[in-house]
């Protein structure tokens, strides 16, 4: 009998370790996922415990007025260049920033200086890291929500998105989530499998620079429809509901478009057709691996949630080399075709701007 008790304890103490061990390395995987910004120090998001699961906030300034005034410096010609086009009486500050990346959208897709392309994506990764404060507060709402409700197993709640699937949606790729996406492809097949590379390239190509008038264009950020529409071009078949928060449609219907978040918006998209864990924070390594009919995915500042999709055209056996100034890399040419500036342009070109997060961002390919 005692034999059996003290069996039965260090079964209990192998368990509570391991289970402590699980979450020592979880919570250090997530510690150690650093979002990284020139504009300023940044503090990493708060780790909360829900159901048992580390879920990650966002990184955000330590200082915002402080990285506010770093960024304008840097980049007040492509600041001064919005607020003409789009009539902006303020300056640049705290109060006027949506408004000014609201306006970028109304000039990206017209700019064609090199210097000026780069200040694009200087706000694009600034704006990355400022927002976070929004969302950090979002994600708090809801874990106060979960905190005040009768516990309901997260993969057994039958609603239609339930405030589990909300908190996921919102947090970072590399938090630990609270259901599994059972309409995800990542658990079914790989993309590539499913598509004619040759259909869908051949779409990139034609409507990299127009517009498919069939399918509804987004002027606030058009990349992940774009993308969409590519992926149905090569076969891939939508996954209808009447719910923008499941499956991967678009409807167009008598008074207005819809479409799934997963067909609309970036982060969605990736997390729907891949697993965000198979990332890289180098540039030469994406390329390199990179093949023509990959889908690709760019996460500007690291701070878990991938902004910009693209789609490749073509690879080459030519190599360049992209110095920022404090690194010198080296990564193989490939060709992206993208909405958001609109081009189908190799990596090396003038119009391409994707070697511009290459000091802070994080690269995706979904195959």
């Amino acid at each position: 009998m005692k034999k059996e008790i003290i069996n039965v304890c260090l079964l209990i103490i192998f368990i509570v370790g391991l289970n402590q061990s699980v979450y020592a390395n979880t919570l250090n995987h997530i510690v150690n996922k650093k979002c990284r910004s020139i504009y300023g120090d940044t503090l990493q998001g708060k780790v909360l415990n829900v159901n048992n699961k580390m879920i990650s906030e966002y990184c955000v300034f330590l200082d915002v007025e402080k990285s506010i005034e770093i960024f304008k410096e840097s980049n007040n010609m492509l600041l001064f260049y919005i607020k003409n086009r789009n009539n902006i009486s303020l300056e640049f500050n705290k109060n006027t920033i949506e408004q000014y990346y609201e306006g970028l959208y109304n000039i990206i897709d017209d700019v064609d200086d090199v210097d000026m392309i780069k200040q694009i994506v200087e706000f694009q990764k600034f704006y990355d890291i400022y927002e976070n404060e929004s969302i950090n507060a979002e994600i708090e709402d809801v874990v106060d929500a979960i905190n005040n409700t009768v516990y309901i197993d997260s993969n057994n709640d039958t609603s239609d998105f339930s405030i589990y699937e909300r908190l996921d949606d919102l947090t970072p790729h590399f938090s630990e989530k609270l259901v599994l996406k059972k309409d995800s492809i990542v658990n079914t097949k790989k993309h590539n499998n499913l598509v004619d590379v040759s259909k869908a390239v051949g779409y990139a190509e034609k409507y990299a620079t127009s517009i498919n008038l069939k399918y509804h264009y987004y002027s606030n950020g058009d990349c992940t429809n774009f993308l969409s529409q590519i992926f149905v071009a090569g076969g891939h078949k939508q996954n209808y509901t009447n719910n923008e928060n499941t499956g991967w449609w678009f409807k167009r219907e008598k008074l207005k478009d819809r479409a799934s978040k997963t067909w609309r918006l970036a982060n969605n998209f990736v997390e729907y057709f891949w697993n965000p864990a198979n990332d890289t924070l180098s540039m030469s390594d994406f390329t390199f691996s990179a093949q023509k009919g990959d889908a690709a995915a760019l996460d500007y500042s690291s701070d878990g949630s991938f902004d910009h999709l693209g789609y490749i055209t073509a690879v080459s056996d030519n190599y360049s080399f992209y110095d920022n100034g404090s690194m010198c890399i080296r990564y193989r040419d490939i060709k992206i075709s993208q909405h958001g500036g609109n081009y189908n342009e190799w990596i090396s070109s003038n119009k391409n701007g994707w070697e511009n997060s290459a000091d802070n961002g994080t690269y995706l390919l979904i195959y």
